[in-house]
């Protein structure tokens, strides 16, 4: 596997040894990682020829619960693409060091050992391949092997949780349409969608086209309309066609027709782990969602669920308005009744299942080139 014409300095092709253009190709496929809302919060700083610095900027916002739990999550399954890809050019990625948190931003450094005749990781093909798919699915139940691979790729340290009977699927529906209505009525919500939905393209580099969020083209048309300010959000969630249909586009009808719903576990408290625990908890999932993505399943997370969730239980406050932060002790209480494993020791929930059509995505968000990922190596290094 060879990526193509990755280079650190695009006019210096020979600023890199051999080895440190493995490690370049290693880190072109390991970029497609996901991220919270496709942010892409971090940079690759090369130290050496074997050993590259990532830096992991922590951003602050509703859904960043737990201390920025879902950055660690998301900057885990980076360290496990990473790993991954490393196979496909006879590398063993080790995690060398994590280094104390600093001005929001976290650093751990990855060393590259050779082995020659390494086995490829057989999840490698998966990682371009794997994505987010907001649609609804069939309803078939996973196959048995499927489940299986999905229980075990987690490892020890984490366990899985199947809601898989109508029953189940209803109460999941209806707590995701709960806390869809708390989203959608908050102003920092909105910034943030704002911020990250591009309306204009269907495969951005950042951000998450308007196309592949799931809503109808009538939808999709409207809120170009009423995206353009917070006081049209505001009027329209008020007097006119409120919060009900996207609710009913983007969760309840999702979350009705797929296999199941799903919730990944710790043996301890999410907010008693350390950053790396977190981190390999991100691992964990991206084998997960890789081995998902094998069997010819999509998934979709439900990350808004577990930070109000999480909120409620801690009677956080977390945004301006006082109805919705005590909608969320509500929606906590609401958790308590139907789910299997606490909240405090849920690290991830979802929904999967096979896709309606296996047609190439119309919109999908892409990735940053590599090259705009990198840290500028100072002269004095060369």
């Amino acid at each position: 596997m060879q990526a193509n014409n990755i280079m650190y300095k695009p006019d210096e092709p020979d600023f890199f040894p051999e080895e440190q253009k493995i490690v370049l190709d290693i880190l072109d496929l390991a970029r497609w990682a996901p991220s919270g809302d496709n942010t892409q919060p971090w940079k690759f700083e090369l130290l050496s020829g074997r050993r590259v610095m990532v830096h992991v900027h922590l951003e602050k916002n509703i859904y960043e619960y737990n201390n920025s739990q879902l950055n660690l999550i998301s900057a885990g399954t980076l360290l496990e693409s990473i790993r991954i890809a490393a196979t496909g050019f006879s590398r063993l990625a080790h995690l060398v060091e994590v280094h104390p948190r600093k001005d929001n931003k976290l650093c751990f450094e990855i060393e590259f050992e050779e082995i020659k005749g390494l086995p490829q990781n057989s999840l490698i093909n998966e990682i371009t391949q794997r994505s987010v798919c907001r649609t609804i699915y069939k309803t078939a139940r996973l196959s048995e092997a499927a489940r299986k691979n999905l229980e075990t790729s987690l490892g020890q340290n984490f366990h899985l949780v199947w809601y898989e009977t109508f029953k189940e699927r209803w109460f999941f529906t209806r707590i995701n349409f709960f806390a869809a209505g708390i989203r959608l009525k908050l102003r920092e919500a909105f910034d943030i969608n704002k911020r990250i939905i591009n309306m204009q393209e269907n495969f951005p580099e950042a951000g998450l086209p308007l196309k592949a969020t799931g809503l109808s083209f009538i939808s999709q048309s409207f809120l170009k309309i009423v995206s353009k300010s917070w006081s049209l959000m505001d009027f329209s969630n008020r007097f006119l066609v409120g919060t009900f249909i996207p609710r009913l586009e983007l969760d309840l009808l999702p979350g009705l027709f797929c296999a199941a719903h799903f919730q990944i576990g710790s043996k301890i408290p999410a907010d008693t782990m350390s950053d790396e625990q977190l981190l390999e908890a991100g691992a964990a999932l991206q084998r997960f969602w890789l081995t998902a993505t094998k069997f010819g399943l999509v998934m979709q997370p439900s990350a808004a669920v577990l930070a109000f969730a999480t909120y409620g239980m801690k009677k956080q406050v977390f945004c301006t308005d006082i109805n919705a932060r005590a909608q969320t002790e509500k929606l906590y209480q609401e958790t308590q009744k139907h789910y299997k494993t606490p909240v405090s020791h849920i690290l991830f929930q979802g929904r999967i299942g096979y896709p309606l059509t296996h047609k190439a995505p119309s919109s999908r968000s892409m990735r940053k080139k590599l090259n705009d990922l990198l840290t500028p190596m100072p002269k004095a290094a060369v």
